[in-house]
């Protein structure tokens, strides 16, 4: 099964979904982009896919490429006698500077990689590996903390503020990868790197927010 359409369609059915509405719903986007994902004008992009992984159990690389297993596999499998955890790359630049523009809604997956449980246990837990992505960075503006061009991985199940922390989020029409800290004007935006000034997320302007996933850690191991 090639066509991007099909797929979808096996989905529609395996989960009641009968009208193009209803697949935009579940998915979380318009149904202008659903009819461009029938008619072969767009390809499956990060946001719609992390919500199928999430509400289905159809494989990502299935519905987005029509390779490989149809269906999810545990999240832990064991190869050549270890545990191993395959997280997914996705084609995202988050700036730690001064914003990178970037529609965050559409973007692919670049690959998927496989860790051994010993090389992210300190990070985040095997059951919580479904929610992990990696993705890359730009700027200097969270050094020492991210360096610039490092690649991290984030928790796209946080996709809205849970605390103070380090979130990817977009903005005016900008990704950022910062610290959001809640105040009573709405959030303030921090880097790390004292050269870079904190800025405000006005409540104003709170409708040009939107908080994507929350950042977990750098990737630190080297991959082919």
């Amino acid at each position: 099964m090639n066509e991007l359409k099909e797929r979808l369609e096996e989905l529609m059915k395996e989960h009641g979904l009968r009208t193009q509405q209803q697949l935009a719903d579940f998915a979380g986007v318009t149904k202008g982009l659903v009819g461009q994902w029938f008619s072969g004008q767009t390809k499956l992009g990060a946001k719609p896919l992390m919500e199928f992984e999430k509400k289905t159990n159809f494989s990502t690389i299935w519905l987005a490429y029509g390779t490989g297993d149809k269906y999810k596999k545990n999240e832990i499998n064991k190869k050549e006698n270890q545990d191993v955890i395959t997280i997914d790359q996705i084609d995202i630049t988050a700036s730690c500077g001064k914003g990178v523009a970037n529609l965050y809604d559409y973007p692919e997956i670049v690959r998927s990689i496989d860790f051994k449980i010993e090389q992210v246990k300190n990070l985040f837990s095997p059951l919580q590996s479904k929610h992990i992505k990696l993705i890359s960075t730009d700027g200097d503006s969270m050094h020492p903390k991210i360096p610039k061009g490092a690649t991290v991985f984030i928790d796209v199940s946080k996709n809205y503020f849970c605390g103070d922390g380090i979130y990817l989020f977009f903005y005016c029409g900008d990704l950022y990868l910062k610290r959001l800290q809640k105040n009573p004007d709405g959030f303030l935006a921090i880097s790390d790197n004292e050269k870079y000034p904190p800025f405000n997320i006005k409540k104003e302007n709170i409708h040009e927010f939107n908080v994507i996933a929350r950042y977990v850690g750098i990737l630190n191991v080297v991959i082919d």
